[in-house]
């Protein structure tokens, strides 16, 4: 199911971006030759006026051929001259070709973020607009220092903390992240027991059977300023329900926050690479990992699923836009190189260049899915 699930993902996502560039460039009068989901070879396809729409091999990605992006084949067909070719449009019509399709990834989060505080989405209380509550407010874990006591004892982003207790007399149920904090700052050297909601799998058949546990740490001092400490952050989590016409405004407020987060943390990853810090991609999923926290999604219900495919589709987005060969901002930037020099790229030069750039791409996807195979094995 979480397998079926990831792929409709997939789909909706990479037909979001590929139509971006298909709908733009057709509205510029440029030809469009194929609209392709997945990589080739081809499974099977249909054409349907001038354009051929196929399925292909390699599920991971997409594509739209464009004609005249690719000026080698061009010259080897000897249509340069078309003017429907996407060479011989204004510059200004190609960046908008190339950028419609991260623009479509955002507007595609947007919408669905709309949706989603129409029906319920999941929010921190703090994000909440003025005069409207969030329902079901839970404490989540939203990350773990590692070599913590909280890391140490198992505790994950992603848990909800039900109650926490010490010595079998003091107990909070239901706190919040300033009642625990304080608990816990209370508590040095003491055990405390932790009341988790979560997925927790049995030690011994490594099957998920339960989603509760009772989980005993030591706050320590030296962790954070002034109080003893476990390693966890933590936010207050509930349900936010919008009038339609709010979450338009919302949704977007949303949106933006997103795609700044989140380019600062793919900032932080790829300094962690050049710097040659690998570890840095034990946070990132790759296919085999989104397998498991779709499900999850999914499993925790429908809003949550919409949040991550938005959360997703954003992700796509600033990736995609890095001046990156292969990518969209790798042929945005060639097109600005262009347009200060005011004349085009050696085209086997930017063709070669993109050609490395998708194999390093490719190497990337399979070092990523390995690491979450490795992770898959030893959890």
């Amino acid at each position: 199911m979480s397998i079926l699930l990831l792929i409709i993902v997939l789909a909706v996502l990479i037909l979001a971006h590929e139509f971006g560039h298909f709908i733009v460039a057709k509205k510029a009068g440029i030809k469009v030759e194929e609209f392709g989901l997945g990589f080739p070879p081809r499974i099977w396809g249909w054409k349907y006026g001038e354009t051929t729409y196929s399925f292909n091999w390699i599920p991971f990605g997409g594509f739209v051929k464009i004609l005249g992006e690719n000026p080698d084949e061009e010259q080897k067909t000897e249509i340069t001259s078309d003017s429907r070719s996407f060479q011989n449009k204004p510059r200004s019509i190609q960046a908008l070709v190339l950028a419609a399709g991260v623009t479509f990834n955002v507007l595609l989060a947007w919408l669905l973020l709309v949706v989603g505080l129409s029906i319920g989405l999941p929010s921190s209380i703090a994000n909440a607009p003025a005069g409207y509550t969030v329902s079901n407010p839970q404490l989540l874990i939203t990350d773990t220092l590692a070599k913590s006591p909280a890391a140490l004892a198992g505790l994950k982003s992603g848990m909800i903390i039900l109650y926490v207790e010490r010595d079998g007399v003091s107990r909070i149920n239901q706190p919040d992240a300033k009642s625990l904090r304080e608990f816990i700052g209370t508590s040095v050297g003491q055990t405390l027991t932790l009341g988790i909601k979560g997925d927790f799998k049995d030690e011994s058949s490594g099957d998920a059977l339960k989603q509760f546990k009772e989980i005993k740490v030591k706050p320590i001092t030296g962790l954070v300023s002034d109080q003893a400490a476990i390693g966890i952050s933590m936010d207050t989590i509930g349900i936010l329900k919008l009038p339609f016409s709010l979450a338009f405004v919302e949704a977007a407020k949303l949106t933006l926050a997103l795609i700044v987060n989140i380019a600062l943390a793919l900032k932080g990853i790829l300094v962690g690479i050049f710097m040659g810090q690998t570890t840095v991609l034990s946070s990132v999923a790759g296919p085999v990992g989104l397998v498991t926290i779709v499900g999850s999604s999914f499993a925790l219900g429908f809003p949550y699923l919409l949040n991550l495919v938005a959360v997703i589709s954003i992700n796509l987005a600033v990736i995609n836009v890095l001046p990156f060969p292969a990518l969209d901002g790798g042929r945005l930037l060639v097109l600005l190189i262009e347009t200060i020099g005011r004349r085009p790229l050696n085209s086997r030069l930017v063709n070669a260049v993109n050609t490395v750039g998708f194999v390093l791409l490719i190497i990337l996807m399979i070092l990523v899915t390995y690491k979450d195979i490795a992770r898959l094995v030893t959890s």
